[in-house]
């Protein structure tokens, strides 16, 4: 498939399985620690997982990985979170306000008189993070922005959590459950692989010096913690309301410095994009560039077809209408072009009035009926100008199929133009084929310029 260098494509499908798997293991795990030790509540110092916790990650990882087929599946998936969204909003805003009523909290079962002996708590932490993660995928059915709002929450959460789990894990008892925190911080991850495309979480994912700068700097401040609760634990012994104040302390600095760093990351990716655009596409028509179509060539593994048009006597249109008529006559045309051209066929601007049209299709017939039919679209394309008339164009083309796996770009390119320029000889406005390779193979070097015209060869045009 014809690709462009701007082009989106689907990715981290492996490695969002992979990281289902484990977060359906890791709630395992926790679930068979809380029945196996449920007398011993603070075994390695750590709580163990809570069933609403549990079910919470659990069901999180099955749909941010399901592919709905059906209406049903779906509806039942937004049944399940949003009640795990009420769950947990409710388990928060106990927490948050003392006088809300205490429908779930952490003894939510022996509450309701049922004795499932284990000793995990539903923490306020636990039920923000659920909230942020289900909130997200109930919400991006409906606004993606929404949608990303509730990822960056669940994101903040994990954030905080993480910085008060290692400074509990250094200074005090431990009441957080390692399982709990691992499933937060991976399950954030899922989500914003999910999202790659959008930002902020984009320039986290795609390749380049900006994306591993963020990385790392994101990395940097979930590091942070480690290295905190280490210097702090061979300080004199802290009081409890003293360890709190650091939580928050830190808890905030953390979620600052990661808000910081995920914005200075998108500001950096639209720049790219714009370095990008200026780089490989051409300002005035919007379409590929000379080194746009270079870049995208190496993405072709098959074979395909490639037709190199030149507009006949444009010189001519510039001299009488001016060069501001001129472009947009390569504006309409271009226009033109691209809405008969499929999504797999790309145009692209070669220079001057020249350009080149990249398809799938490799076959002498496909070819030429698809030139042919370009040439008589330009033909009849009337350009209306500020002039009381309209401006009628006319084109030739050289059309030839390109084998990567045998024949360099640059020997096709050579065969293609001289197709062309037969194509001017003959009377223009027509199409002419190629035929086969008849230049020994030679490495294509994209930094060496197509050799000028002469003078013979520039009077065709």
């Amino acid at each position: 498939m014809l690709k462009s260098v701007s082009s989106a494509t689907t990715r981290f499908t492996q490695r969002s399985s992979a990281l289902v798997v484990v977060l359906l293991l890791i709630a395992l795990l926790g679930e068979t620690h809380n029945l196996l030790f449920s007398q011993r509540p603070n075994l390695f110092g750590s709580a163990s997982l809570h069933p609403i916790s549990a079910i919470g990650y659990a069901s999180f990882a099955v749909f941010l990985y399901a592919q709905y087929y059906t209406v049903g599946a779906a509806n039942a998936a937004a049944a399940i979170s949003s009640v795990i969204v009420i769950v947990s909003l409710q388990r928060s805003l106990e927490c948050i306000m003392p006088q809300w009523p205490q429908l779930v909290t952490s003894e939510i079962f022996t509450r309701h008189g049922f004795d499932v002996s284990f000793n995990g708590r539903f923490s306020a932490q636990t039920a923000l993070g659920l909230l942020g993660l289900h909130g997200a995928l109930l919400a991006e059915r409906h606004n993606q922005r929404l949608a990303v709002g509730f990822a960056l929450f669940a994101l903040a959460v994990a954030t905080f959590t993480t910085y008060q789990f290692v400074l509990h894990l250094f200074l005090l008892d431990l009441d957080l459950s390692f399982f709990s925190i691992s499933l937060m911080i991976l399950s954030v991850i899922g989500l914003s692989m999910r999202y790659w495309n959008l930002p902020p979480f984009h320039p986290l994912f795609v390749n380049g010096k900006v994306s591993l700068i963020v990385r790392s700097l994101l990395l940097a401040v979930q590091i942070a913690p480690w290295l905190i609760g280490l210097r702090l634990s061979s300080m004199t012994a802290l009081f409890p309301d003293q360890v709190y104040a650091l939580d928050i302390t830190f808890g905030v600095i953390g979620i600052l410095l990661t808000a910081c760093i995920l914005t200075i990351g998108v500001i950096q990716s639209r720049l790219h994009k714009e370095l990008e655009s200026a780089a490989y596409f051409d300002p005035l028509t919007g379409v590929l560039n000379r080194f746009g179509i270079e870049k995208s060539i190496k993405y072709c593994q098959e074979p395909i077809g490639i037709l190199f048009l030149d507009l006949d006597h444009f010189k001519t249109v510039n001299d009488r209408f001016g060069h501001t008529t001129g472009d947009l006559v390569l504006k309409e045309m271009t226009a033109m072009l691209q809405n008969r051209l499929t999504p797999n066929e790309l145009l692209g601007r070669w220079g001057g009035e020249e350009f080149i049209i990249l398809t799938q299709a490799s076959q002498r017939t496909e070819l030429m009926q698809l030139a042919q039919s370009l040439c008589d679209a330009i033909s009849n394309l009337p350009v209306r100008t500020h002039a009381p008339f309209e401006i009628h164009i006319t084109s030739s083309m050289g059309v030839c199929a390109y084998d990567p796996a045998t024949e360099s770009f640059f020997n096709v390119l050579t065969r293609v133009d001289k197709a062309l320029y037969k194509a001017k000889e003959r009377g223009r406005n027509r199409a002419v084929w190629a035929g086969g390779p008849s230049l020994p193979q030679t490495l294509y070097d994209p930094a060496t310029p197509i050799q000028p015209l002469t003078p013979e060869m520039d009077r065709l045009h």
